[in-house]
């Protein structure tokens, strides 16, 4: 489980599309109440770690979660 900003928790509510970065559906992400859940089977596939950063891109129209998982900072 994850925290979704207070800033956004009233604009992030629902299911999305989880997809990684190539697109492909891997999965939903779930969100209520300021709390997001779903990533958790993805994290032990890709074999994620304490210290890993996870960036996740969310458009609320077409109702998709675009993941991405590394050990480094992504930067624009």
């Amino acid at each position: 489980v994850i925290t979704v900003p207070a800033a956004l928790k009233k604009v992030v509510q629902g299911r999305f599309k989880l997809l990684g970065t190539h697109g492909r559906q891997i999965g939903t992400l779930a969100t209520k109440d300021g709390r997001a859940w779903g990533l958790g089977a993805l994290m032990r596939q890709r074999g994620a770690q304490v210290g890993d950063y996870v960036v996740v891109t969310l458009d609320l129209q077409q109702r998709t979660a675009v993941v991405t998982l590394g050990e480094e900072l992504l930067e624009e």
